[in-house]
C-alpha cells in the first residue's frame, strides 16, 4: 500500500526530478511507514524515523507527510530547558463525550437571552 499523493511532484533540477521519478516507489512507502508510526501515537525526529524503520532520510519523509497531512503537526523538544531538536507529530481531534457535549449545552443556554415577545394589535 502506497500513497503517492503525499510525496512532492517537481523537484529543483533535472537530476534531482530523474531520481525522485527512479525512487518515486519506494519513498511513498517510507512515507506511509512513518506515518503509520505518527498515527501510533509516537513523536519522531528524523533521528528515530531512521533508526526506527533504517530508512535514509527519515527527515524529508517527515517533512513531505507535514506539508500533506494538515494534522501533522511540528514542535522543538525540550529536555533539561534546552532544545534538542524537532519533532513531528499527529493532533487529531477526539470526538467529544456526552458530558462535554452537556456542558457546552448548558454553557450555550446560559450566554443565550431568552427571547423577548411583544404583542401587537391587530385591530
Amino acid at each position: 500500500m502506497t500513497d503517492d499523493t503525499i510525496l512532492h511532484d517537481r523537484e529543483d533540477n533535472e537530476w534531482s526530478e530523474q531520481f525522485l521519478k527512479d525512487n518515486r516507489e519506494k519513498f511513498a512507502k517510507q512515507c506511509v511507514d512513518v506515518l503509520r508510526l505518527l498515527y501510533q501515537g509516537r513523536r519522531l525526529t528524523a533521528k528515530n524515523a531512521n533508526d526506527i524503520l533504517n530508512i535514509a532520510d527519515g527527515g524529508r519523509r517527515l517533512r513531505e507527510i507535514k506539508a500533506a497531512k494538515k494534522e501533522c503537526m511540528k514542535g522543538k523538544r525540550i529536555t533539561n530547558g534546552k532544545v534538542e531538536g524537532v519533532e513531528y507529530f499527529l493532533e487529531i481531534p477526539k470526538q467529544p463525550t456526552k458530558q462535554d457535549l452537556q456542558e457546552w449545552f448548558r454553557k450555550y443556554q446560559e450566554e443565550v437571552e431568552p427571547p423577548t415577545y411583544k404583542q401587537v394589535n391587530l385591530f
